[in-house]
């Protein structure tokens, strides 16, 4: 049933807002003028920015919680639709509203978030086919707080880097449009010494390359966490992979949401074959995606599992070893569970690692910087001193 938002005056005369489900927009002025309101504006509303992963998190852990209480679905939104205000309530009644108008969990959230990370909407989609949305919820809101802790974990390594990057660009736009001009004034036209005028020139250019080059790694970043699809996109993973970097990264960040998303796959009666897919296309990564069905298609034939996850080569490393014990003990969810923590924290490790080695690289292009002008402009003012006091 469709949502709308509402504002006007009550039967008191007070100004009166919020949310009302109705079939059409005279359906809702009707329901809101048998409680007494009258409503001058009617529309529908808009939850931009209300949806967020940690409202999603607290959303899954409380909705989990009450379904394995036994509650129906329908009962269980409109207990947490009663307890919230504002947007975060309508934002509920129209996942609710979208639920009884026959959508799945997945659509339904989804249509008040806008897009969800592929690991979230394949565990919806498959806790729902399963019927073991309560359990499952639970471990995906556990999962996603665990991802919540790591981004900021990474946004407090990055606090110093970013602010000795800031410096470096303060200063080579201060050489640049300040410091460089004015040492050039103090030179005769035809004698302003050569390395003056190469500063001068290369300045510029050096700050846009710089600006250019945060802009390609902040759209790679970006990429990367919401990969496109594309025949080129399983290339371009290809092409990171063979960067040491990202080498050290990605199969540890791919590792980590493969193996989670399997594990609660697993956990919500999904066979191994079938849970293979959905945790590669998990990954965001369209190598391991289209690796991951090739490796569904061998178990299928009969394969071992460990022996076609070691076919899928960014995850062999980290978790054909995990696949293994977990067969011969009959415990695969739960270790794959332990893998992906493992994973998780390793991931975090480097990620820390090479910030840490960020941090000099960027203090030394400073102190580069301050050296050229020093060299550039200080020294020949100082030869000109001279030469006028001799």
């Amino acid at each position: 049933m469709p949502i709308y938002e509402y504002r006007g005056l009550n039967a008191a005369g007070e100004r009166a807002s919020g949310f009302v489900d109705a079939d059409s927009p005279k359906a809702a002025r009707l329901a809101l003028s048998a409680q007494g309101v009258v409503a001058d504006t009617l529309a529908t509303p808009s939850f931009r920015g209300v949806a967020t992963p940690p409202w999603r998190t607290r959303f899954y852990e409380g909705l989990g919680a009450l379904l394995q209480g036994g509650f129906p679905m329908s009962q269980a939104l409109k207990f947490l639709a009663d307890d919230a205000s504002g947007p975060r309530r309508g934002a509920l009644l129209a996942i609710s509203g979208a639920i009884s108008s026959g959508a799945t969990l997945a659509d339904a959230i989804r249509s008040a978030a806008g897009t969800l990370p592929p690991f979230e909407a394949a565990a919806l989609s498959t806790a729902e086919v399963t019927g073991s949305q309560g359990p499952m919820l639970s471990r995906l809101s556990s999962f996603m707080e665990a991802d919540r802790r790591v981004r900021d974990n990474i946004r407090s390594a990055l606090a110093y880097p970013a602010a000795v990057l800031c410096l470096a660009l303060l200063l080579l736009a201060t050489v640049a449009f300040a410091i460089l001009p004015r040492a050039a004034a103090l030179f005769p036209a035809n004698a302003v010494p050569a390395s003056v005028r190469i500063l001068r020139a290369a300045a510029p250019v050096v700050l846009v390359a710089f600006c250019a080059a945060i802009a390609a790694a902040w759209r790679l970043v970006a990429s990367l966490s919401h990969p496109a699809p594309g025949p080129g996109a399983a290339r371009r993973d290809r092409l990171l992979l063979s960067l040491p970097i990202a080498r050290r990264l990605l199969p540890c960040l791919w590792s980590s949401r493969f193996a989670a998303t399997m594990s609660l796959l697993l956990d919500a009666g999904l066979s191994p074959q079938d849970s293979i897919l959905p945790a590669g296309e998990a990954t965001g990564s369209p190598l391991v995606a289209s690796l991951a069905q090739s490796a569904s298609a061998s178990v299928r034939q009969g394969a071992p599992l460990s022996q076609a996850v070691a076919s899928i080569a960014p995850l062999a490393k980290s978790l054909s070893a995990w696949f293994a014990v977990g067969e011969k003990t009959g415990s695969l969810a739960a270790m794959l569970s332990s893998a992906a923590d493992r994973a998780r924290n390793d991931y975090e490790r480097a990620l820390k690692r090479v910030l840490s080695l960020l941090e000099p690289l960027l203090v030394a292009v400073v102190g580069l910087a301050v050296l050229a002008v020093a060299l550039a402009v200080l020294r020949p003012m100082l030869d000109l001193t001279t030469g006028a006091a001799l």
